[in-house]
C-alpha cells in the first residue's frame, strides 16, 4: 500500500524496508548508497525494531536527510526511554547490528 501511494505522489524510486527484512545488509546498503531522504514513520514500535534503528543510525552516519512522519500513538521517548531501547533487543539482535558496524552507543 505504501509503495503505491508514494509512487503516485513522487517520481522518485521508492524502497520500502518491509519488502527486504530478510536481508539487513541490503537495507543498510540501500540507505547508505541509494537513499536521498529517509522517511521515518514514527510509530510506537519504530524505535524498538532493530532494523529501523539501524536504518536511522546509517542515515545519520552518511548525512542522509530524514523526514519524520508522526503517527497516532507515538510519543517521543525521554532520556531514560532512549537509554532503555537496547534492553528491548536480544543479544543476537545486538550482535547482528554490530556486524554492520552499528553499536548500541550509536543507537542511543
Amino acid at each position: 500500500f505504501c509503495n503505491i501511494v508514494l509512487a503516485k505522489a513522487s517520481r522518485a524510486k521508492v524502497f520500502l524496508d518491509a519488502d527486504q527484512l530478510e536481508d539487513l545488509e541490503l537495507i543498510f546498503e540501500t540507505v547508505r548508497s541509494s537513499t536521498r531522504n529517509l522517511v521515518v514513520l514514527l510509530t510506537q514500535e519504530v524505535l524498538s525494531r532493530m532494523w529501523c534503528a539501524g536504518e536511522i543510525v546509517t542515515a545519520q552516519l552518511f548525512n542522509i536527510p530524514m523526514v519524520p512522519v508522526l503517527c497516532d500513538g507515538y510519543s517521543r521517548p525521554d532520556g531514560a526511554g532512549i537509554r532503555g531501547l537496547c534492553d528491548l533487543w536480544t543479544e543476537g539482535e545486538k550482535h547482528t547490528l554490530a556486524t554492520f558496524g552499528i553499536v548500541m552507543d550509536m543507537v542511543q
